[in-house]
């Protein structure tokens, strides 16, 4: 969720302006879909907000498909930039 505000809040920002950026989001590829359907259609909530907010500073958005562990072992070292359901816990804190 923390994610999800920053992005919005840089969409919204008028002064943020950026050339030829990819936004990846992660999401895990087997689970829950309400939020985000299946690849390829991967339609959704998750998607029609961050594809307006990336759209907003100028970048695309690039929706990543891995299992959970992966994608917040590729939020840890940059290779994606939000993980959406992603939750924070002692362990990942460190």
């Amino acid at each position: 969720m923390r994610y999800l505000g920053l992005l919005l809040v840089l969409a919204l920002s008028s002064t943020v302006y950026a050339e030829n950026c990819t936004i990846k989001v992660g999401y895990k590829a087997t689970g829950n879909f309400h939020l985000m359907r299946p690849a390829p259609d991967d339609s959704g909530l998750y998607k029609d907000i961050y594809l307006e907010a990336t759209k907003r500073i100028g970048c695309t958005l690039e929706i990543v498909r891995a299992p959970k562990k992966r994608i917040y072992l590729w939020l840890e070292h940059g290779v994606i930039d939000v993980y959406p359901v992603g939750s924070f816990t002692a362990e990942r804190a460190e």
